[in-house]
Formats: C-alpha cells, structure tokens, sequence
C-alpha cells in the first residue's frame, strides 16, 4: 500500500487511523467478512452477535455485571457465552458492581451498517478492500 505509514498517509491527504471513522471502517468491513464467511450457511450470515454487542453496551450503562448477565440471557442462553460478553464490556472497570462499561464494541455493528447501507461500485469496494482507508476517502 503506498499510503501506508504516517508519511504515506500525508502524501495521499488520508486521515490518521486513530480516529473513529477510520475505527469503524475497518472493523465493520472485518465484521462482514467474518459473517459471511463463517461457514455456517445462509442461516448464520445475519449480524446478531454483533447487534447484541450493541445492544449489551449500551444497557451496560444503567445495569451491573449481574443484572446485565440477566439481562442478556433470553437473547444468549449460554452461561458460559454470555459471561465472556459480559467480561468483554466490564473489562477495566475499578467495580463491576456499578453500572458502566466499554462502548468500544459497538463500533463492529455500526461499521458493519454504515458499509452495507452504502451502494458501492466495484472500483470503491476495491479500493476499500486494499486496507486502511475510511469511508470518505
């Protein structure tokens, strides 16, 4: 990639890549990647786990580590899958007792929308798909 490096970036007039854009982009198009293929048929090429990330991150602001846990169960039955979700948000909190959390995930599911409501031609894909840019360049 000949925009690769803080000075590639400069000769091209891209951004920097730690702004959220450039955060969304690139894991919303590795979200979508892993969807489909996931090898688990038509059936499994839906983004719920990432819409329930989501959705995890921001009830994780007005509930605990335990109420959240409950709060996720009807949508992942799995004790186990659940409590690695709950983690993932909680993680680096001083008291997990309070409600708070990481919103850092939700960036996957947003990225993944802002990608798939686009109508994109082949040379956009392309270029997006050759690494490290936004959207809007």
């Amino acid at each position: 990639q000949p925009w690769r490096g803080s000075s590639g970036r400069k000769k091209f007039n891209l951004h920097s890549h730690s702004t959220r854009e450039f955060r969304e982009t690139e894991e919303g198009l590795a979200t979508i990647n892993t969807v489909l293929h996931s090898g688990g048929g038509p059936k499994s090429r839906y983004l719920f786990r990432e819409a329930l990330l989501y959705y995890a991150c921001a009830k994780a602001a007005t509930l605990n580590f335990v109420e959240l846990f409950a709060e996720l169960a009807p949508y992942m039955p799995s004790p186990k899958r659940r409590f690695g979700l709950v983690t993932r948000i909680k993680r680096g909190l001083l008291d997990q007792s309070l409600p708070g959390g990481s919103g850092k995930a939700q960036v996957y599911f947003e990225g993944a929308l802002t990608i798939l409501r686009r109508d994109f031609d082949t040379d956009d894909l392309r270029l997006l798909y050759a690494g490290r840019l936004m959207l809007s360049e």
